[in-house]
């Protein structure tokens, strides 16, 4: 099967005034058609960076990204951008905020599809409310429909339960798990926190400290049929300490 995503020697540098700065290095990383693959790294080591690049936002110095086999050299309307805030607008409500992407791409049939997935995943009744009235969990299911409305085929979620509690997060994780899963999407998804990448994805992808590299891509399988119920099998301890070892001989 051809990859949907392909990075192939990417690297960026940045130039200041003092001295160059080498943020990614000769990156290789591949991700199939219906993946969740997360990645993890240091602080700093250059994750959301990748994502931007990713998502066309910044040109990489040397390389290759492609998408379905072409050049990402701009925002493709293929690639969904999930980031740590909601960034949902206060003067429009839940049913604007969601078919804003529809609205500035005014794609056919889109309002429908916003309208279908409100009703699917319990956001209907709160369609006419202002994000300020939903919780923070609510806010960030709210913000992956938006992602989700424009129906694209790879979607990039940075850190997007960073800002919640903890319990918000467990439950969100499995519900943002269970929706990208349903809807049959492929997703790469950076997060710092090791259990919450094990246990929501098919693969880890590990980072070195900048200029970031991949130093490690372990398959992950686990019993369960969701993030929760896979933190608890007996498996989920030796791929933790595997990433956390990982991370640790690389920082």
């Amino acid at each position: 099967m051809n990859p949907l995503l392909q990075l192939e020697g990417v690297s960026l540098r940045y130039q200041t005034a003092e001295a160059e700065t080498v943020a990614i290095e000769r990156l290789d990383l591949s991700v199939a058609p219906g993946e969740f693959v997360a990645i993890v790294g240091p602080s700093g080591c250059g994750k959301s960076t990748v994502l931007s690049m990713i998502a066309g936002l910044l040109p990489p110095t040397a390389g290759s990204i492609t998408l379905n086999g072409k050049a990402v050299d701009r925002p493709l309307p293929g690639i969904g951008y999930m980031l740590q805030r909601d960034y949902l607008f206060e003067w429009r409500s839940i049913w604007e905020n969601v078919a804003l992407g529809l609205d500035v791409r005014k794609q056919p049939g889109g309002r429908e599809r916003a309208e279908s997935l409100l009703k699917t995943y319990g956001l209907y009744e709160f369609k006419d409310s202002r994000p300020s009235e939903l919780s923070g969990g609510m806010r960030q299911r709210a913000a992956l429909l938006r992602t989700l409305a424009i129906d694209p085929d790879l979607l990039l979620l940075d850190e997007p339960f960073s800002a919640l509690d903890y319990q918000t997060r467990l439950t969100l994780s499995d519900e943002v798990s269970a929706i990208i899963r349903k809807e049959q999407k492929t997703a790469l998804f950076v997060t710092h926190d090791i259990s919450e990448a094990v246990s929501i994805a098919d693969r880890v992808v590990v980072f070195s400290a900048r200029p970031a590299r991949v130093t490690l891509d372990l398959p992950v399988t686990l019993p369960g049929s969701t993030p929760l119920s896979r933190r608890s099998a007996e498996e989920f301890r030796a791929y933790f300490d595997r990433i956390w070892k990982e991370l640790q001989h690389h920082a």
